[in-house]
């Protein structure tokens, strides 16, 4: 039986930059973008003599803070509770699973807290769309 790929976002903070006074965004301190060791198992020793190297298997997410846990691996379950308990560690920080890349990466846009020049050129947006329409009304 094969699963569905899984998707989860690291949400991060921005902060509003000022350079020759063109405001743009920037990332306040990446929260983390954490390799997560899904599965261990120590080294196979006899006596003095390794038999068998530690295996760590490691969930890495990309540059854009996205984990994937893909359906086909046979450690999907592990890899998914494993990410399921980093959720819980980090609250809002970590968000998901989800069905899709697309999926997951709307919503970590969605999730971020906007900055303050988001939020004010919002706000313009909807006070020039009232205006507009009191306009036409007129």
């Amino acid at each position: 039986m094969s699963q569905k790929d899984r998707y989860y976002a690291v949400v991060d903070r921005y902060e509003d930059v000022v350079t020759d006074g063109v405001t743009a965004q920037r990332i306040v301190k990446p929260v983390f973008r954490d390799g997560l060791c899904v599965y261990r198992r120590p080294p196979a020793v006899s006596g003095n003599v390794v038999i068998e190297q530690e295996q760590c298997e490691v969930l890495r997410p990309t540059p854009q803070g996205i984990y994937h846990v893909p359906g086909h691996d046979p450690r999907a379950d592990e890899k998914a509770q494993a990410m399921e308990r980093y959720k819980a560690r980090h609250e809002n920080v970590i968000i998901g699973p989800f069905e899709s890349l697309p999926a997951a990466m709307i919503a970590q846009e969605n999730a971020r807290p906007k900055t303050q020049a988001e939020t004010l050129a919002a706000e313009n947006a909807e006070l020039r769309a009232q205006l507009e329409k009191q306009k036409s009304k007129g």
